[in-house]
């Protein structure tokens, strides 16, 4: 079957599929390091400078927003850095399932989400960080 796959591939000239998972796996881990680092930065100045009580100044929602777009690039890349499909390739899969297909993968995404926030949070709890 690999030397089908070979010969198909040089016939039509498509890239490998080895390579396009590790090319988007790369752009993934970059997307991934860019984002956590300007989350990491947006938060480290919003955490000493944007809250000032002798100025008055309070978080704002502005500042959430401004954490959050590099914190939802950095998900994005962990995202294409574990699957190796890029974000693009998901979401096309993700809109050609059925209906009650997304309701149920949908509802176990949520649940999952939901677990593991459960989870850091009680374990923060148990080692008296929160």
């Amino acid at each position: 079957m690999q030397h089908v796959h070979y010969v198909a591939q040089r016939i039509t000239g498509a890239p490998s599929l080895d390579r396009t998972v590790a090319k988007n796996r790369l752009l993934g881990f970059t997307k991934f390091i860019a984002g956590a680092a300007g989350f990491a930065l947006v938060f480290w100045y919003v955490m000493h400078h944007g809250a000032e009580p002798q100025s008055g100044t309070r978080l704002s929602g502005y500042m959430a927003v401004a954490a959050g777009v590099p914190g939802a690039i950095a998900l994005i890349g962990l995202f294409e850095t574990a699957t190796g499909r890029s974000f693009r390739q998901a979401s096309d899969y993700w809109d050609n399932l059925k209906a009650w297909q997304r309701a149920v993968f949908g509802t176990l995404v949520v649940l999952l989400a939901l677990i593991v926030v459960s989870a850091v949070f009680l374990l923060l709890a148990w080692t008296g960080t929160i």
